[in-house]
């Protein structure tokens, strides 16, 4: 489904905005290789958990073409199976040489279309349905066609830059949101015996019920500024 966009914006086939589309191949495994093989074990909304990767056997090395070594700012996205087909990751660049294996499929984008731009497409509703609809026969695969096919909005560079500066700041936000939340939770959960333990040890005679805790004022900031 097609929705409205700005009017200045336009919508675009992936394959218009991408100079490279494919999915990575069947790779033959060393625990030695020296070229690393990023799988959907990897990929993740939040990082690219390079624990999880295997390595190339140097003998299989000969059999991968030049462009299939991953670049700067690559999309990479899982390509095979329920819960795990759709969920995509920017590759921050390496020394190190890498591929994908034949379940992770790369989106390297053209000047037109900034990667982190379209990894938060992929990631919104939208990009999500267009990608759920390509696995809806029964068959949990993100086809190589069903990625060309994928209608993207583009607006211009500079707004694209905008945008994703601004989503950036957003989401550090609601990260920092979530760690003061965890923190606050383990003050909860150790306050009332720490509290219980001195009383009784004669360490703590009365205090008042405005008091805070160490840490605790600094996660109730933290928490009402994301507000």
């Amino acid at each position: 489904m097609i929705e409205e966009i700005p009017e200045h914006w336009r919508w675009e086939k992936a394959e218009d905005v991408c100079d490279y589309i494919q999915r990575g191949k069947q790779p033959e495994y060393s625990e030695d290789g020296e070229v690393q093989i990023i799988n959907q074990k990897c990929i993740y909304w939040d990082d690219i958990y390079l624990e999880n990767a295997r390595r190339l056997a140097e003998s299989h090395r000969p059999k991968w073409q030049e462009y299939r070594y991953l670049q700067k700012g690559d999309v990479l996205v899982n390509s095979t199976g329920v819960g795990t087909v759709g969920r995509a990751q920017v590759f921050p660049g390496s020394d190190e040489p890498f591929v994908v294996d034949g379940h992770v499929t790369i989106m390297r984008t053209s000047d037109t279309l900034l990667p982190r731009f379209l990894w938060y497409f992929l990631r919104s509703e939208s990009g999500q349905d267009q990608i759920n609809a390509a696995g809806s026969t029964g068959q949990i695969e993100l086809r190589k066609k069903d990625v060309l096919d994928m209608n993207i909005p583009v607006p211009p560079i500079e707004e694209q830059e905008r945008i994703v500066n601004n989503l950036g700041s957003l989401f550090e936000k609601i990260e920092d949101a979530k760690e003061a939340k965890e923190r606050l939770e383990e003050i909860i959960e150790i306050l009332p015996q720490s509290v219980l333990n001195k009383t009784l040890r004669g360490e703590l005679a009365e205090f008042d019920e405005e008091d805070t805790f160490p840490g605790e004022q600094d996660d109730q900031s933290a928490i009402q500024e994301f507000q």
